[in-house]
């Protein structure tokens, strides 16, 4: 399984380097921008234990996504060593950065060793993602504590909201997939009609994980991880002096994610950056501050998650010598 994972470390290795480089000149260019000294003076207000805090409520975000994950594939009928299937999960995130996300479908490749068809476990990762959506664009609401954010930014988040949460209802319409059904036999491009096929055979089953239980399961799950997350965020403002309250951290932290996810650029990267720099100048704590707290935050999350998901792999490379169950 190692040569599955280098394969599609390879097949996107253009796209990795590309925004890997992207993401280096844009870290430093925002250091240069507020200053070096006064970064390196917010970074050092962080101590040991701040650091283990915040990495350790990421990891807790990790862990309850990845609890709605097995739930999920559970639901569907599968038995998946619990161990194997956390290494599975984690391992997804070192390819976080690929286009769309698509890197983190090696999990995929993994399940499919347990007699876990592709549609079902893209159907688990698309039902997770969507619901990771709705979560974070409810969370977003909290912007409405901070008024200078609510001037610029109420439109984009209320239609936001608006539009991810009528998706739930809809996605349980036996409607949706025979209208892309009845599409997919009318092109005659077999590729296309294949994907459309394909994408028929995802929501349905995707349709199940949406029934009221699966679904409500997995947004308390995604509530609690992200509200987890949005804490974190409070304590590095807190530790680095910013003066906020709770509501407006969670607000801020929620509405730079979705505008990193409506950027779609791989991760958000530069996007979420941006907008949590310009959200938190905006309250009115300093330029450098407010870089320091972004870059801090991705550090412990986005990139953290793909410093772990690359160990997971590298654990499933010895899988049978560490006779993993």
């Amino acid at each position: 399984m190692l040569s599955t994972f280098h394969t599609l470390l390879l097949k996107n290795k253009r796209n990795l380097s590309i925004i890997l480089v992207f993401v280096c000149l844009l870290y430093i260019a925002m250091i240069l921008f507020a200053e070096p000294e006064k970064i390196l003076s917010a970074f050092s207000k962080m101590s040991l234990f701040s650091w283990l805090l915040i990495l350790g409520a990421s990891f807790s975000n990790y862990l309850l996504r990845f609890i709605r994950w097995h739930y999920y594939l559970h639901y569907l009928g599968h038995q998946i060593p619990l161990i194997l299937h956390f290494l599975y999960y984690m391992a997804g995130f070192a390819l976080t950065l690929t286009p769309a996300k698509v890197g983190e479908t090696i999990r995929s490749a993994y399940l499919a060793q347990h007699a876990v068809a592709y549609t079902q476990s893209l159907a688990v990762f698309f039902t997770e993602r969507f619901l990771d959506v709705v979560v974070i664009a409810l969370l977003s609401l909290f912007i409405f504590q901070f008024e200078n954010a609510t001037h610029h930014y109420h439109y984009f988040v209320v239609v936001s909201v608006v539009v991810v949460v009528s998706f739930i209802p809809l996605l349980r319409q036996t409607f949706v997939t025979q209208y892309f059904n009845s599409v997919a036999v009318k092109i005659p491009w077999k590729t296309i009609r294949a994907l459309l096929q394909h994408l028929t055979r995802l929501l349905t089953t995707a349709r199940n994980l949406f029934a009221y239980r699966p679904a409500y399961t997995g947004l308390l799950l995604g509530s609690i991880a992200w509200l987890i997350q949005g804490l974190a965020f409070y304590f590095i403002l807190a530790t680095l002096g910013v003066e906020i309250t709770l509501q407006q951290s969670i607000g801020i932290y929620a509405i730079s994610l979705l505008a990193g996810a409506a950027s779609f650029i791989p991760g958000g990267v530069g996007t979420t950056e941006a907008v949590m720099t310009l959200l938190l100048t905006l309250l009115g704590a300093e330029t450098a501050t407010a870089v320091a707290a972004a870059l801090i935050s991705r550090l412990s999350t986005l990139w953290f998650a793909v410093a772990l998901g690359f160990g997971a792999a590298l654990v499933l490379s010895f899988e049978k010598k560490l006779k993993l169950e």
